[in-house]
């Protein structure tokens, strides 16, 4: 749902998405996607509620194909780092529950071998210089 402004929209190509339903434009285009070499190029001409918000970030992070650099639940922050031959994994906890995740490699901060598994206690961080045989290169 939109709620605060309407654009009137000329898609030239573009493939409409969606379009104002009432209001000062009904029938005009309000979310258009236009591909463009191998992505596209999408176009919100209101502000849309935050659960469209939300289902149009999904659909967006989705067609780009972005992935988590590692599984981890929700409140801990997972980024991976490369520099074509090494990699290093950080973690960040937010929660207040240790949590575990998969990888392998030696942890920097204590110089602990990960062998698999790497637990992060609550509200701390990891640094993990990953095994380039069994880690993501």
């Amino acid at each position: 749902m939109a709620d605060v402004w309407t654009e009137w929209l000329h898609p030239e190509g573009a493939e409409v998405l969606a379009s104002y339903t009432d209001g000062p434009l009904p029938g005009v285009p309000a979310l258009t996607r236009h591909p463009v070499g191998a992505g596209a190029a999408w176009y919100v001409g209101t502000r849309l509620d935050e659960p469209e918000t939300d289902r149009l970030a999904v659909r967006l992070v989705d067609e780009a194909g972005v992935r988590p650099a590692a599984q981890a639940p929700t409140g801990v922050e997972v980024i991976r780092r490369r520099d074509g031959e090494r990699s290093w994994l950080f973690a960040i906890n937010h929660t207040g529950s240790e949590v575990r995740l998969a990888v392998t490699g030696t942890e920097l901060l204590t110089g602990a071998e990960c062998a698999g598994e790497l637990t992060v206690p609550a509200g701390e961080v990891a640094v993990v210089r990953e095994d380039r045989a069994d880690g993501p290169a």
